[in-house]
């Protein structure tokens, strides 16, 4: 189905749309134009997006489906970086945006299978980082030792205070410089490493720009102030 049919927009989100979508009348040249390295479809759209249609002018033709979804998300969540300022007192997180992401999240869902095949055994072979024994639980202890408390440095939330003991096994250890990264030198330290808690721990590998547990923090605090709530 084609997004104009499949998604209830609105003549302001298909306005918004036009402003954001490579191809349109405020973009700059083809050959000046730089998508985000972090696009879905980066390194197969050749910059004309799926089907060659959802980064361009001809958006409202394209098919919708798991890919241009994404596209669509990932455009409106960077609203500010696409956007060629034809559309003043607008940004990523204004509510007028905000909604039309969220329809675009909704479209997705309803575009998922509702039934997974799932259960069968299968041998899965991989290589993984060697992790040093106990580094973990002496992070945990030297904290607990000093404060008390086992606090996810970005949230706050005391797991100590909420589950006793047994938060020694859900607060998460996270390596600031990620094993797998070029600048880990196979040497970690104890200030190398913070605790988080699992959605923390989470969010901070889904941007290399929050690995530094400041900077997550920071983030954590702006969504805690501003959070994107659908209208």
């Amino acid at each position: 189905m084609l997004v104009q049919e499949a998604v209830n927009l609105t003549k302001k989100d298909q306005q918004i749309l036009d402003s954001i979508m490579p191809g349109q009348a405020g973009w700059h040249l083809q050959s000046h134009l730089e998508c985000l390295q972090s696009c879905p479809s980066y390194d197969r759209c050749g910059g004309q997006g799926p089907d060659g249609k959802v980064c361009s002018d001809e958006w409202r033709d394209a098919l919708l489906d798991e890919g241009s979804s994404k596209v669509f998300v990932h455009v409106l969540k960077n609203f500010d970086f696409y956007n060629q300022c034809d559309l003043p007192g607008l940004a990523a997180k204004s509510d007028q945006v905000t909604s039309l992401r969220f329809k675009f999240l909704k479209a997705m869902d309803g575009l998922a299978s509702q039934e997974y095949a799932e259960g069968s055994l299968r041998l899965v072979k991989h290589r993984r980082r060697e992790r040093a024994n106990g580094l973990s639980l002496r992070l945990k202890w030297e904290r607990f030792d000093q404060t008390g408390k086992l606090e996810c440095e970005a949230c706050t939330i005391d797991f100590f205070a909420m589950y006793g003991e047994a938060g020694f096994r859900v607060i998460e250890c996270h390596h600031q410089i990620p094993l797998s990264h070029e600048n880990h030198k196979g040497k970690t330290k104890l200030e190398d490493l913070a605790l988080l808690c699992a959605n923390c721990h989470r969010l901070a590998h889904s941007d290399e720009l929050l690995h530094r547990v400041d900077a997550l923090k920071e983030y954590v605090k702006e969504a805690q102030r501003n959070p994107l709530l659908p209208n």
